[in-house]
Order: structure tokens, then sequence, then C-alpha cells
């Protein structure tokens, strides 16, 4: 599986990658001249400071109060989701300047996680990877509230890097659909939350749900369906 984001996903590897890639920036490398990893990967001061400060905002209260069965609540999940989200929106563009500096060794390469030189192809030509996984909620009234995520440990829901929304194909009653092309109607949206009003009319019935990550620049490089989904308007 292709590897679409240079920073982890995975909660316990996204701790250990903070830590580690904060202290490699940080470190002075003996040159000549010594500077900081950070200098002479192209970044400035002021990004080095907020990767680091992100790194002791982490490891003094967020991670501690989700490793902890005391203070483990669904709210502080929601926290790291989003501290995680937030970071790979930041270190993204900055991991892109330091594999194109011209100071990159595979030493770096191997501590950041990101190939030296241009790691995406202008055009992308690969299929969106990530499995989406969608959860379902009837507000009444035939109303539905949808989440994607790309892992099912749960969080906040978000779309991958590669994707720019989500493909929703539905049935409502009737016999069950054997797959998204199965009498589906199908509909975009650009966010990876949406709620959905089907008609009161259709209230009690049940609706059949698969998705897939889309990007509608590259419509050929949709992801896979999910498995199907079911929940009673």
């Amino acid at each position: 599986m292709r590897n679409t984001t240079r920073v982890p996903r995975k909660i316990s590897d996204f701790n250990g990658y903070l830590q580690t890639s904060d202290d490699y920036l940080q470190l002075i490398n003996p040159g000549p001249p010594p500077v900081a990893n950070w200098q002479r990967l192209g970044l400035t001061q002021e990004e080095a400071d907020q990767w680091h400060a992100t790194r002791l905002s982490w490891d003094s209260q967020l991670y501690p109060k989700y490793l902890s069965p005391n203070t483990k609540t669904k709210t502080v999940n929601e926290e790291v989701a989003e501290a995680m989200e937030l970071f790979r929106l930041f270190a993204q563009p900055l991991l892109g300047i330091m594999a194109t500096s011209r100071n990159a060794t595979p030493q770096d390469a191997n501590a950041l996680n990101f190939k030296i030189g241009r790691s995406e192809p202008t055009h992308p030509t690969v299929p969106i990877a990530e499995q989406c996984h969608i959860s379902l909620e009837s507000m009444g009234s035939a109303r539905v509230k949808f989440g994607c995520r790309a892992e099912m440990e749960g969080g906040r829901a978000a779309l991958p890097d590669d994707a720019d929304s989500v493909q929703i194909a539905y049935k409502i009653g009737g016999t069950v659909p054997v797959n998204a092309e199965d009498g589906t109607q199908e509909y975009i949206v650009t966010r990876a939350s949406d709620v959905r009003d089907l008609g009161v009319a259709h209230e009690g019935q049940v609706l059949y749900v698969f998705a897939r990550w889309y990007s509608m620049r590259h419509p050929e490089l949709a992801g896979v369906w999910s498995p199907m989904n079911t929940v009673r308007l």
C-alpha cells in the first residue's frame, strides 16, 4: 500500500515520530559550518519553533491524558485526532521543502520519513489507497449523519491527503444491494462528514450506503468502495 503521508496516522507511531523528528531537527550538524538540522534543511526559525512547541504540548498535556485510563475520554480522543491532523497539515509542506533541499541526505530522509527529491508526480497516477470507513447515525425524520475515516480506530472524520471529497452510493429500502452499483444513487460531498435529508416519506425504511474516497480533479483515481453500512431512517 502506498504511503500517502509522511506523518504516521496511528497514534503510537505518531507519538514516536513527533519526538524523534523534533529531536533530529534540533540536533546540531557539525557542518561546516555547524548549524541545526532544521536550518540546514531550509526551515525558518519560526517553523522549527512551532514544530518544537507542538511536541512539547503533546508530550506534557495531550498524550499523557490519552494514555491514562483516568483521563482518557471521548473528548480527549477527539482532541488527539484533531491535534494529529493539524500537525500533519503543518508538517507536510515543510517536509516537502526539506525533501527538495540540496543539503538533504539519506540520513535526513530516514529520520524524517521523506524521499529525497520530488516524492509525488505532478499529476497523480496511482488510485487512492486508503479504505474508507463510514459510520451512519439516524437523526430522525429520514435525516442521516455520516462520517468517513481512513482508519477504523475512531477519531475525527477527515479526508486523506489524496482525496478532496467522498463519493456516496445509497439505496433506500427494497432488496439489499450486492455492491455499490446495484440500484444505487450517487452523490459527492467535499467534507468527510455530512447530514443528508432523504425525505420524510422514507422514514422507517432501511438505508444501504457505500462510500469511497474521491478526487474531483482525478476521478479515475477514486478509491475502493467501503463495505456496505446500514441504518433505519
